[in-house]
């Protein structure tokens, strides 16, 4: 009797219900640490390209459903590796501020300065589900292609995994998904993992990878991964090395 109280206590607590909604305030900053690491094959040259940067996020204005985030990226660094040789990358100026309006669930609305590839910035779009999500459950979005927003046609499945401990210590919430592009002979496909601070439902951390990436049309397919995780404020004038790649979270 003991055994199954316990038992059902412990799987009411592993399947209990969480609210993933997004609650932004304007004045919230979030600032990460950012990876790149990109592989192709340049006419027979294996080359990996890894960057670094770091962005911060302001909510600027929260406007009914809308929410307007302005977002910046300072600190680049980068290296190249080809076939075994490491060099000194291209330099990276600071970016521009750019607005972006997503609504309250995630959803792309507009962006100040649109360009650049709309696969890359989909990959790290988190869509909040409708609804209060057990370990298991999955929701997904399909983003309809857009000219005006440089958007192919892409579908997006999460899945709620459940809590998940980070470095041991740190109580997340993780979610996995799986990006696909649509209306394609060869398309662009990935998945990845996101932890999200449970107060503040925030990504934490941002883990994944793209296939058959192209940053321009006219370039080599690449194999991308991306690393974002949280940090605190970064002075100015701090330049920080690029990180090595730790081992994926899934």
């Amino acid at each position: 009797m003991i055994a199954t109280t316990l038992l059902a206590l412990s799987m009411a607590k592993t399947t209990q219900s969480v609210d993933l909604a997004w609650k932004p305030t304007v004045g919230d900053i979030q600032t990460y640490n950012f990876t790149i690491d990109s592989k192709m094959d340049m006419g027979g040259s294996a080359m990996q390209m890894v960057t670094s940067f770091v962005t911060q996020n302001q909510i600027t204005k929260v406007e009914g459903d809308l929410v307007t985030t302005r977002g910046t990226m300072r600190n680049g660094a980068s290296r190249m590796i080809v076939n075994g040789q490491t060099m000194k990358g291209p330099g990276m100026p600071p970016g521009r501020p750019v607005d972006v309006v997503h609504t309250k669930r995630g959803i792309l609305v507009s962006v100040s300065t649109p360009g650049g590839n709309s696969n890359l910035g989909l990959f790290q779009t988190l869509v909040r589900p409708e609804k209060l999500v057990a370990p298991g459950d999955k929701w997904q979005h399909t983003w309809e292609a857009n000219k005006a927003l440089n958007l192919n046609r892409v579908k997006i499945e999460w899945t709620y995994e459940g809590e998940y401990l980070h470095r041991g210590n740190l109580k997340t919430h993780k979610i996995t998904f799986v990006m696909t592009e649509l209306d394609k002979q060869d398309p662009v496909t990935g998945e990845g993992t996101f932890l999200l601070n449970p107060l503040t439902t925030m990504p934490h951390r941002l883990d994944g990878t793209i296939r058959n990436f192209r940053m321009d049309p006219r370039a080599p397919a690449s194999t991308v991964s991306i690393r974002a995780e949280i940090r605190g404020k970064v002075p100015e004038s701090e330049s920080p090395e690029v990180p090595k790649l730790e081992p994926e979270l899934r």
